[in-house]
């Protein structure tokens, strides 16, 4: 079964606003900023397990680990006990976690992003056939209610014309991201 890409995005949006916020913390020199930065990435090491990519969570995990060491007094790199310039380590360990975290975020939103855009490259001429086999036949602002989305895309699956494309399509986005490209589509058809 296919992830609902729609949903995985707007999760990923809200790692990347945490993120912001544990970099301001940062970059303000806030002083609870430790406990900023723990939070965000244990919530962050959770919602990557809650999506079932484990990859990344283990990623966050361990990034998390390599911070609450250094919170500790023990240099993650080293594994050497700092005494001298402890805050100062500290600081570093965040900026650096904090930067890997935003980078595999963005990686994590623009890899959702291409998928989705894929899709709708490929539900496009489907729109089109379906406008042109009168399978569709949407209100004056171009909209569709999802019963009617529904049908239209089983229609396209039963098509005998379209439906290789479509179970194309079917393999790989979940149904409800096909529901909101359809919908998208023909609202932007309506607008052109």
């Amino acid at each position: 079964m296919q992830p609902f890409l729609h949903d995985r995005g707007q999760r990923f949006e809200q790692l990347i606003e945490s993120s912001t916020s544990a970099l301001r913390s940062y970059t303000s020199r806030d002083l609870g900023c430790s406990d900023v930065v723990l939070a965000f990435l244990d919530g962050a090491a959770a919602e990557y397990r809650a999506m079932g990519l484990s990859s990344g969570e283990n990623e966050l995990v361990s990034l998390l680990a390599q911070f609450t060491s250094a919170h500790e007094g023990v240099d993650p790199m080293t594994s050497e006990r700092v005494t001298v310039r402890r805050r100062e380590m500290e600081r570093g360990i965040a900026l650096r976690v904090l930067l890997l975290t935003g980078e595999r975020l963005r990686t994590d939103v623009d890899g959702v992003q291409a998928a989705l855009d894929h899709a709708r490259e490929q539900l496009a001429p489907l729109v089109l056939h379906a406008f042109a086999g009168g399978f569709v036949v949407p209100r004056p602002d171009g909209t569709l209610t999802q019963p009617e989305l529904e049908k239209m895309w089983l229609r396209l699956l039963n098509d005998p014309e379209a439906a290789p494309s479509a179970r194309l399509v079917a393999l790989q986005v979940a149904a409800p991201d096909v529901l909101l490209l359809l919908a998208d589509l023909l609202a932007s058809l309506n607008g052109a």
